[in-house]
């Protein structure tokens, strides 16, 4: 759908923004980098990590181990940035409920190709997947998307540029949450006794 391009220019766009490596049971495809793009780990150190508790989420994508590490998320929070997490339906609902008693702000967005024909277009000129593992992603696509309605907002990326401007305007909306704005608005309540 286009998820990983849309993520490379709000990262761009957005201070105080990141992006959450993902660890994977994966292969580097040609020009990954470790530690970049995903954190290439062998199936025993992902086991490891498994019962170690080091993940927020993480599931079997495509006969592939995909997780988020928890130390690697709650870091970059803590720095106050916003965290980006590229994973699927599934995930985010682990995430959602292994988040919700704690003061972490989580923003869901579903992220949908404005049709099947282009989605298998994309995927054809990445160049690399076979067309079996392109039979699969276009499948699983199919089911992730009747979950999309559990999603904060959905974005349809038919236009790149337009679909940058929907996120990014979702990320100012949300900074702009009163919740958010609290200690802020105490200061200036607080201001006020400077004037009088």
């Amino acid at each position: 759908a286009g998820k990983t391009s849309l993520i490379q220019e709000i990262l761009k766009k957005r201070e105080n923004l990141d992006f959450s490596i993902s660890y994977t049971t994966r292969p580097p495809r040609k020009n990954e980098v470790h530690g970049k793009d995903y954190f290439f780990i062998d199936y025993n150190k992902f086991q490891f990590m498994i019962n170690n508790n080091e993940f927020l989420e993480y599931a079997n994508v495509h006969n592939y181990f995909y997780g988020t590490g928890k130390m690697h998320v709650f870091k970059k929070i803590e720095k106050g940035n916003d965290v980006i997490l590229d994973i699927d339906y599934k995930g985010a609902n682990i995430v959602k409920n292994n988040l919700k008693n704690s003061n972490i702000n989580i923003i869901s967005i579903f992220i949908v190709p404005p049709s099947f024909k282009v989605l298998k277009d994309r995927l054809i000129s990445r160049g690399t997947d076979s067309e079996e593992i392109i039979n699969i992603r276009l499948k699983n696509a199919l089911e992730e998307i009747k979950h999309c309605s559990s999603y904060d907002y959905i974005i349809i990326n038919d236009n790149f540029s337009e679909a940058v401007k929907n996120l990014e305007a979702i990320f100012i909306s949300n900074s702009l949450k009163t919740n958010l704005l609290q200690d802020k608005v105490k200061k200036i309540i607080q201001s006020y006794t400077e004037i009088y």
